[in-house]
């Protein structure tokens, strides 16, 4: 599947995708939205190697402080 069908049936099902790939699903993503396609947003995990314990964690504090129209149409890098 490709990014840009990832993107898409996330923004169909309603759901923020969570990805490693720095290099080309923002390509994916503007293609997305320059085709008038909305998502409920990217968290983008830098760096690959992360823990999945942090990542988990940090995604939860996210959901939890948050409301998702904040993350609409967004790439939401999360470093650690």
């Amino acid at each position: 599947m490709s990014d840009y069908d990832v993107l898409q049936y996330a923004a169909r099902e309603g759901r923020i995708q969570v990805s490693h790939d720095k290099r080309t699903i923002p390509e994916a993503l503007a293609a997305l939205l320059t085709a008038g396609v909305e998502i409920p947003g990217l968290f983008l995990v830098i760096p690959q190697d992360a823990s999945i314990q942090r990542v988990v964690e940090s995604i939860v504090l996210v959901w939890a402080a948050s409301e998702p129209e904040e993350w609409r149409n967004q790439i939401t890098r999360i470093p650690f």
